[in-house]
């Protein structure tokens, strides 16, 4: 998941073709990227800040395995 600083514009990744980076895809939900790694994201296209650069937000990524400690080391 790319965590976004803020919403970005409106038709952000519109101009960015999925095809060119299949078969990784993303979804993008409020000021969350949730992005799928099929070969692993250390096999992946999407490099060089691919959240930030084509959003024009700063981001910062983690892996879900991250996201799902974080939230159990802050749920109540």
């Amino acid at each position: 998941v790319a965590f976004l600083r803020s919403e970005p514009a409106k038709g952000a990744l519109d101009s960015v073709d999925p095809e060119t980076y299949a078969p990784e895809c993303w979804k993008l939900i409020g000021r969350e990227l949730f992005i799928w790694y099929a070969n692993g994201q250390g096999k992946t296209k999407l490099v060089g800040g691919f959240p930030g650069r084509q959003l024009k937000v700063p981001a910062t990524v983690r892996n879900w395995n991250t996201v799902v400690k974080l939230h159990d080391l802050t749920a109540p």
